[in-house]
């Protein structure tokens, strides 16, 4: 292995960055849909008010109905956006904004754990290196059967037995075409 003459190694994207940048895309998504939720509040908050329309009540076998609360129906109405929050038995304006907070995290984090150990180098003879998740392995190249380039500055590598998959490249273009010269010399 030392004295195997390499043609070139794979430079990563920062990917701490990139999993921040997708912590940060998610967290703002999480808030907008937060927002417009909360927008809408005012309107639905009314429409299920006991306060704002007359209710029917049985007492003794008889229908009563009571009027409704003008003064508390007003208030219900301009109620603030926090009290109304607060008040919100169901906290489901919380419980989406932490489903869609937990998700960009969890996938900000399976991004870093899953890229951050790649490592592709391509020799005379081989490639070889560690895959996702930090597996290692080793293909001859005369068992390489084509090589693509992939979106998110990737690279794909088939081969008769596997299919490697890596993403997150600086120098995906020139892997490629270093691999694709020496499939070519090696089927003359």
């Amino acid at each position: 292995m030392k004295n195997e003459n390499t043609l070139i190694k794979s430079n990563l994207c920062n990917i701490k960055n990139i999993s921040i940048i997708i912590l940060v895309i998610g967290s703002i998504i999480g808030l907008i849909v937060f927002l417009f939720m909360a927008s809408n509040w005012k309107s639905f908050r009314v429409a299920t008010s006991p306060y704002c329309f007359a209710q029917s009540v049985k007492i003794g076998g008889k229908n009563i109905t009571i009027p409704p609360d003008k003064k508390k129906c007003e208030e219900y109405k301009n109620m603030s956006l926090l009290t109304f929050i607060k008040q919100d038995n169901q906290n489901s304006y919380w419980i989406v904004l932490a489903t869609i907070i937990t998700i960009s995290i969890v996938v900000s984090f399976l991004n870093y754990k899953c890229f951050s150990k790649q490592e592709l180098i391509v020799s005379k003879n081989r490639v070889y290196g560690t895959k996702m998740f930090g597996k290692c392995f080793n293909i001859p190249l005369k068992s390489i059967s084509s090589v693509e380039l992939a979106t998110l500055n990737g690279i794909k590598i088939y081969s008769f037995s596997n299919k490697l998959k890596f993403m997150w490249l600086k120098n995906n273009k020139e892997i490629y075409e270093i691999i694709s010269s020496q499939l070519v010399d090696n089927k003359k």
